[in-house]
Order: structure tokens, then sequence, then C-alpha cells
């Protein structure tokens, strides 16, 4: 997990919607640039960030995109992060699940899958925990 701090530029801003007819989700996406590197910043809560602010990441470089999990603006003392708690819950009922059917064959699915969410729900709170300790 790596942190980053510096002045927003070139910000822009998307909203991607998923589902189906009766379940749907949305997540709010901030592109940007700090010092020239490229910034992805995906929650599913709104982005209060602006150009010009100075704001501290915590994520990781993936194909020379720094993807942050969580930000804290320092201008304005706003923070965010992903759902910590839902893929949490839903790796553990994930994996309980997994673990009780693998003898027939589903928990070969559902539980590297509820493992997965685990660790993820895990990155998100480490990227958080940085976020909120550096101030």
């Amino acid at each position: 997990m790596e942190s980053l701090q510096g002045i927003v530029e070139k910000i822009r801003f998307s909203t991607e919607v998923s589902g189906g007819e009766n379940n749907t989700s949305t997540s709010h996406v901030a592109v940007f640039e700090i010092n020239k590197k490229p910034i992805e910043l995906k929650l599913p809560d709104s982005i209060i960030i602006e150009n010009g602010d100075e704001v501290l990441l915590a994520g990781e470089i993936k194909k020379g995109l720094f993807k942050a999990l969580a930000y804290k603006n320092l201008t304005n003392n706003v923070s965010g992060k992903g759902p910590v708690f839902l893929y949490m819950l839903l790796g553990v009922i994930f994996t309980i699940v997994g673990l009780a059917t693998i003898v027939v064959g589903v928990g070969l699915i559902f539980t590297p899958a509820g493992l997965y969410m685990i660790w993820y729900s895990r990155q998100l709170s480490k990227a958080y925990e940085i976020v909120s300790q550096n101030l």
C-alpha cells in the first residue's frame, strides 16, 4: 500500500452505474493528476475534490496508474473510502457457504471469491487508516 500527497490538477468526474432492472449500484469516479502522476479514485459516495486542493491518497500503482482506495482532502478536511463493511460481510458469507459446499464443487467458486472479498476489505481499511493517521 502506497500513499501520495500533493495538489490536484486536471480533475475530471464521471459516474458508473451497474446492475440490472431491480438492483443498481452507482460509483463516483474522479480522474486527476498529482505531480504529473495519473490518479483514479472510484468510490460509492461523492468525491469532494477540486483543482488546487491538497489531498492525501492511499492505494496501489497498476500499469502506471495510481488507483486510490481512500482519500483525505487536506484543504477542506473531507475524507472518503470504499465500502469496507460490505466487502467484509459478503466475504465472510461467501467463504462460509463455500466451505459448506466444497464437497459438491460449488465451494470451489464461493470460497476463493469470499477470501478475495475479505482481503479487499482489509486493503480498503488499511488505505483509510493511512489517510486518517497522516494528518
